[in-house]
């Protein structure tokens, strides 16, 4: 929390946030993108603490194929409830299958601002 601390912009209840946010993965952070995730850190801010801090162990994701992804295991993926994966599956076979990810973008309520995070856990095929 004291090195966070270091960081411009950065007091004691942001950095018990972002050490919070961290700790609900079994590993911590698998990138520095998931930073958009904690509430109340600027985009400015997340650039310093890039610029100084660096995850020396990531931790592993597995990346399923959103064209092939069941309800269930979209549910796991953050900022994914059951009404935006229902909403996936339907369009899904609508189109006949997504030729991208940025393609959720374009489905109601998803969050976009969320995207970088979300595409860490998926892939086209």
């Amino acid at each position: 929390a004291a090195q966070l601390q270091s960081v411009y912009g950065i007091g004691p209840k942001l950095s018990e946030r972002i050490l919070r946010y961290r700790s609900k993965f079994n590993g911590g952070f698998a990138d520095m993108v998931e930073l958009k995730a904690v509430y109340g850190l600027t985009d400015e801010v997340i650039e310093q603490i890039k610029q100084r801090f660096v995850i020396k162990q990531p931790r592993s994701v597995v990346k399923i194929n959103l064209n092939e992804a069941h309800q269930e295991d979209l549910v796991k993926i953050p900022f994914i409830d059951y009404e935006l994966a229902y909403t996936i599956a339907e369009q899904r076979v609508l189109k006949e299958g997504f030729k991208s990810i940025e393609e959720l973008t374009k489905l109601k309520d998803f969050p976009t601002d969320k995207l970088d995070i979300i595409k860490l856990y998926l892939y086209v095929n």
